[in-house]
């Protein structure tokens, strides 16, 4: 069982909300390695899934953020958006269904998400954010 770990200098984007945001998937991701059928499976499951779906909220400030800052990428940047919200909905049908891989596709997309987007893209391209105040 493997843990993510927040680095403020390989990580930061400078800008405290986004920051904010990609640390919570941080803690997140951690919080779902260390769960266990034993404890409250279906309420650990059920708030992670929720708070993901608040933090899809901060996506568009981001777009708007990075757009406002001339970045050149940033169709492909909203189309790595969409399909993550996708694979959310889909995640929260499969939880309403009792999908017994839920779990581990859950993991999954966040280890994904962190590793292709959070770091190869947001913080890469940080020079895009951090100069911005929304």
């Amino acid at each position: 069982m493997s843990t993510l770990t927040w680095r403020n200098a390989s990580h930061r984007t400078g800008h405290e909300k986004i920051d904010a945001k990609n640390k919570r998937i941080v803690s997140l991701y951690n919080q779902l390695q260390t769960i266990s059928c034993e404890q409250n499976y279906d309420e650990i499951v059920m708030d992670v899934l929720g708070e993901l779906v608040e933090y899809t909220d901060h996506l568009a400030i981001e777009e708007k953020i990075l757009e406002e800052n001339g970045y050149t990428k940033l169709d492909e940047h909203k189309r790595k958006h969409s399909a993550f919200l996708e694979e959310l909905c889909s995640l929260c049908e499969s939880y309403e269904d009792r999908h017994p891989q839920l779990l581990v596709k859950l993991t999954s997309l966040l280890e994904i998400w962190w590793e292709h987007h959070i770091i190869e893209d947001v913080v890469k391209n940080k020079h895009f954010i951090a100069t911005t105040t929304h």
